[in-house]
């Protein structure tokens, strides 16, 4: 993190150069010796952690719940040694809770005087997910919390215990000290089977790199980075641990694990939802879903039954309207599903697609949050044609492509792009003319569709393999290694498998990368198959649909560790370089030449500006806030965070609730009562269904919110509002921090920020509703009373730009606003500009004119005078 940290400041530091420094001469050897310093940080930092491409792909994970007692798993550290006592005590390992809901021990540990220590999980605490340890299974010594969504599977976290004047427990930056004097000479990770000291319940966890240090110097480390072996190898000692039932993690990146089977009927409806981490299988009566975090299973009964077997049907979650699509492309096919009344509501589809087109892929496209489609067959045709289906006006409409042409075709398998807008179309079987009585054949191409000028661009084409193979609907790209996942099957292959390949994104390239998932399609039609990425816990999800009779259908869903890993692509690198034991000194040298860089250009900086005049310079416009996230309600609503516009995540009441709780979270209040805020956003609606629906905008406000980070919903003192960390800017927010922060007279530097800011427009120039019209008069007024406040500390003369500045935003609030007009003609006519001045007079005279249907009572030397 050191290291890390002075790369930061090499960079700022290179920014202030280029930003104050004029002398080009001082400005290029300053930009030598910082880029010197920089690759010098860089190679060192490679050098020091050269674990770290491979960190994610080793571990022990310990058999629980799901196992008999005899076959959970039990990692003894002094079986057949025991731990001396020593001074200094230090136990280190990285934990991740598999399944973050169950409670259980993760160590035991036993001193001289055969005193306990247990480390204990409790998923269910006030203060969220904890661990405690406890002292003879009567006295608590220390608890430490973690947010529960830092508990995913595969979200690691670094343990540190420190036995010296008593214990200290250290998880991740929380540390917490008790006085309890203890050494231990046993410890046992997991089920513990001694008859004295007993542990059976045991969290489904996983654990790594276990270092045991005494007296300063480190005598044992277990990587536990095996691939099928009973025995944890020791790096430094030689304290080889036998392992009871061990499932090593290496494994669980190329081997699928079958996780559930559900059953439905022939509705092909697989469905993954990404807000609460599900994958649901839609039949005519029921949705059962599958819950990834807790491995949970739950079915929710209709009200009013569907009578569907057409295969031609689809479901989709549209991910940023927050909905569960199910849909076909002829009248009437189009339905949401309404969690508050647990049925399928149709939507009136106004024109449908000429036939029915079966085989298709569909993709949300988040420029406008719409449901597209793409080829398919229908009729004894291939098709290669692009729907989007129009919400506003209930129909479908056909989306022109232009550029490289896409053959005809079905089977297709389409992901998302590396930009908002883009998607790529791989593979499926067709022909030149989408005729099928001239045959067909597989594709092996790569397309991409950029929906923001509906243009195609083929990237690669393969050469056609021995055996040929068809890929799935859908495929997961993988940014960080330009690559995509997708599972693929042999065509007509009546007894076989799908297999997990890679394609490179940029050439012609593929390979396997995992075993095989079992899979028939002998009836492709009522047969499923869907591939989804779940970022919370880095795991791909297949679910694979199939059927005998036609009638009944079975889903079995698997689980893969991403990115996936070849067992025999090497072993993960954990040699100890010179870098990486020297790295204390290291670092300190490394902050010497920094301390030293830091002074010089300071000095330098200093000196360019002591021989700089101070003077006013109007205001242009306020530059981007240095913040990861900004938040806009002037001149419209806008979130940006890292560079990208987000504002399409909020569907039209999650950015109505996310308004409400911005304006009620500044000026003299904080936060909102449940029951203002359910009247403010439902008023007309039944109590009970209110109540649901604000429960369910909620829960997904938080989810939006938690993706975007930095800030959070709270709700405290019987009052929601929101929290937010440095990293977040609201232009409102700083608007009221500036008021409240200097009162009555600004000080010139704040007067023109509060400009610069303002100048971005009125607060939601185009959203209207009852509420929010009487929070925006209240701002523009507090606004115009402010900055027409500010104007009686201000010289006409000597400050006439500022106070055109002002006018300008003045008359961008309000604009018939007569003070404005009057401050505007003022400043004008002191710089000048009398004919200008005169001008804005008659511009002013013609829109009241408009407005009132009367004259301007007014004239121009009342103004000015």
């Amino acid at each position: 993190m050191k290291t890390w940290l002075f790369v930061w400041l090499g960079i700022e530091i290179v920014h202030d150069v280029n930003r104050e420094i004029r002398n080009t001469a001082v400005r290029y050897s300053l930009y030598m010796c910082c880029g010197f310093l920089l690759k010098l940080i860089t190679t060192l930092t490679l050098f020091s952690h050269p674990s770290i491409a491979n960190e994610d792909y080793y571990g022990l994970l310990f058999k629980s719940y799901a196992y008999p007692q005899n076959e959970r798993t039990s990692l003894d550290l002094s079986l057949n040694h025991s731990f001396n006592v020593h001074k200094k005590q230090k136990l280190e390992f990285e934990l991740s809770m598999w399944q973050a809901d169950k409670f259980g021990y993760i160590f035991r540990s036993l001193s001289q005087d055969n005193n306990k220590l247990d480390l204990i999980y409790l998923p269910h605490e006030a203060e969220g997910p904890t661990l405690k340890l406890v002292f003879n299974e009567s006295q608590e010594l220390i608890s430490l919390s973690v947010p529960a969504e830092k508990m995913a599977r595969n979200q690691w976290h670094s343990i540190q215990l420190n036995f010296e004047e008593g214990i200290q427990l250290k998880l991740n930056d929380t540390t917490i000290f008790h006085r309890q004097p203890y050494r231990f000479q046993s410890l046992t990770f997991g089920l513990n089977k001694n008859t004295s000291n007993q542990t059976f319940e045991i969290p489904p966890f996983a654990l790594k790199n276990i270092i045991y240090t005494a007296d300063e110097k480190v005598l044992h480390q277990w990587l536990l980075n095996e691939k099928a072996e009973q025995t944890a190898h020791d790096e430094i000692g030689n304290w080889h641990i036998q392992i009871s039932n061990p499932s090593w993690i290496r494994s669980k990146y190329f081997n699928w694990e079958e996780k559930a089977t559900l059953n439905g009927d022939m509705m092909p409806g697989l469905v993954y939802n990404a807000d609460n981490q599900s994958i649901n299988i839609i039949s005519n009566d029921r949705i059962e879903r599958y819950f990834i975090p807790h491995s949970f299973q739950d079915v929710i009964s209709y009200n009013a039954s569907l009578t569907v077997t057409d295969p031609a049907k689809k479901g989709i979650y549209n991910y940023l309207t927050h909905e569960l699509l199910l849909y076909d492309l002829q009248p009437t096919g189009m339905h949401i599903y309404q969690d508050t009344e647990s049925s399928w509501i149709p939507l009136n589809d106004k024109k449908e697609v000429k036939q029915q087109i079966w085989k298709h892929s569909a993709f949300i496209n988040p420029l406008d949050s719409s449901l597209y489609v793409f080829g398919g067959y229908g009729f004894f045709t291939m098709k290669n044609d692009l729907w989007k289906f129009d919400r506003t006006d209930q129909n479908w409409k056909q989306v022109p492509l232009s550029g490289d042409k896409i053959w005809p075709r079905y089977h297709v398998s389409v992901g998302k792009g590396l930009k908002p807008g883009q998607f790529y179309i791989f593979g499926g079987i067709g022909n030149e003319s989408g005729k099928q009585e001239l045959g067909q054949q597989n594709f092996y191409d790569l397309f991409q569709i950029d929906l923001t000028d509906s243009t195609v661009s083929k990237i690669w084409e393969l050469d056609p393999p021995d055996n040929h193979f068809l890929p799935t609907n859908n495929l997961v790209v993988n940014p960080s290694d330009s690559s995509f996942y997708g599972l693929s099957y042999r065509n007509f292959d009546t007894d076989g498998s799908l297999a997990l390949i890679r394609f490179s994104l940029h050439k012609p390239t593929y390979e396997v990368v995992s075993d095989s998932i079992p899979y028939s399609a002998t009836r492709m039609d009522y047969s499923d198959v869907l591939l989804s990425l779940n970022k919370p816990t880095k795991e791909l999800f297949a679910a694979v649909k199939m059927s005998d009779d036609r009638k009944q259908s079975e889903t079995k869903i698997y689980s893969l560790l991403f990115p996936p890993y070849h067992l025999d692509e090497g072993e993960p690198k954990n040699a100890t370089s010179f870098f990486a034991k020297h790295s204390k000194q290291l670092s300190w040298t490394l902050f010497v030449l920094f301390a030293l860089l830091s002074f010089f250009v300071i000095k330098k900086v200093l000196q360019v500006k002591s021989n700089q005049p101070i003077k006013y310079q109007p205001t242009k416009g306020s530059s981007t806030p240095a913040t990861n996230t900004q938040i806009y309600l002037l001149g419209g609503f806008t979130i940006i965070h890292r560079g990208k516009d987000l504002s399409k995540l909020f569907s039209p009441k999650l950015r109505e609730l996310m308004i409400l709780l911005l304006l009620t979270n500044t000026g003299e209040l904080r936060g909102i009562g449940t029951k203002t805020l359910t009247h403010v956003l439902w008023p007309l609606m039944d109590p009970a269904k209110a109540k649901n629906s604000r429960g369910v905008t909620i829960q997904r406000l938080r989810q939006v919110l938690e993706k975007i980070g930095g800030m959070e919903l709270r709700f405290s003192n019987d009052k929601w509002s929101l929290n937010f960390r440095e990293e977040v800017y609201c232009d409102v927010l700083d608007y009221y921090t500036l008021k409240y922060r200097y009162g009555e007279q600004f000080p010139m530097a704040a007067l023109q920020q509060m400009i610069a800011l303002l100048k971005r427009g009125t607060i939601l120039p185009n959203m209207q509703m009852e509420w929010l019209d009487t929070k925006k008069a209240e701002f523009i007024n507090d606004v115009l009373d402010t900055l027409l406040g500010q104007t009686e500390y201000l010289d006409a003369k000597q400050d006439a730009e500022l106070l055109l500045e002002i006018s300008q935003v003045v008359l961008l609030f309000d604009d018939l606003n007569d003070q404005g007009l009057a401050l505007k003609l003022s400043a004008l006519t002191n710089l000048g500009k009398h004919g200008l001045a005169k001008t804005e007079f008659d511009r002013f005279q013609e829109k009241y004119k408009k407005v009132f249907d009367e004259a301007y009572p007014k004239s121009f030397h009342d103004l000015i005078h």
